[in-house]
């Protein structure tokens, strides 16, 4: 709520200057001839020390896993997380578990031969495979409206190897941005809570998540092969 010492009130001023506050509520004041003019202040940012408390207090109350069913245990108890994360050699030019440990996998080498330049990434980090149980984790986290499981993950992700260089090396952290149809549906943009949650006690790299579009009309991915996943995939994002 906010005092205004003059008869005539600005509304656009007033929702500028809400936007450098870091208020998020909403209000109303009264105009010159005693009408409400109802105010909305968006930014989040007195509310996220609360969040934060909140966040911690959560974490310390003991729940079931979801794999196992273990109680008391977190969402995902360490033995699941110890069984079920195996570290495999990686291409590090596209992550794809390999048998043995190579300077890349056969695609990129075959990249690799025709000159380098076909080379999508300088670098690549996964920090699991996608099988059991991870690929019903995820699909909980991206379609069934959990987004909590974005620390838990980000933690994943942070631990597994090569991943603390990357992020020391870094200058910017781009989320991959979800179309604007399909992000009004799910509420949220997954990519974006798990930039946001690997970077929580750092000061770098510097988050930009309004960098990249995506542009709509590409095809769902779920459900399809690798390869037409790649292909699937070409001229859909865009800097803004």
């Amino acid at each position: 709520m906010g005092r205004c010492g003059r008869a005539a009130v600005d509304r656009r001023r007033i929702v500028a200057a809400a936007k450098h506050t870091g208020v998020s509520t909403a209000t109303s004041v009264t105009g010159p001839r005693g009408d409400i003019l109802p105010v909305m202040l968006s930014s989040p940012g007195l509310f996220q020390p609360l969040l934060a408390g909140a966040r911690r207090a959560a974490a310390r109350i003991p729940g079931v896993c979801t794999v196992c069913g273990d109680w008391p245990a977190s969402r995902l108890c360490a033995g699941c997380e110890g069984r079920f994360t195996t570290r495999p050699p990686r291409c590090p030019h596209c992550a794809r578990a390999l048998a043995v440990a190579a300077a890349a996998c056969g695609d990129c080498q075959l990249r690799l031969a025709r000159g380098g330049d076909e080379l999508p990434l300088d670098g690549c980090v996964a920090a699991v495979s996608y099988g059991y149980p991870w690929d019903r984790l995820l699909a909980d986290f991206k379609y069934h409206g959990d987004p909590a499981w974005a620390d838990r993950l980000a933690g994943c992700l942070r631990a597994a190897p090569g991943a603390g260089r990357e992020l020391d090396g870094a200058d910017l952290l781009l989320p991959v941005p979800l179309a604007p149809s399909r992000l009004a549906g799910r509420g949220f943009n997954q990519a974006l809570l798990l930039a946001r949650a690997l970077r929580r006690g750092r000061t770098t790299p510097r988050l930009q998540a309004d960098w990249l579009r995506r542009i709509e009309g590409a095809a769902p991915r779920a459900g399809l092969a690798r390869r037409e996943r790649l292909r699937n995939l070409r001229g859909v994002f865009t800097l803004a």
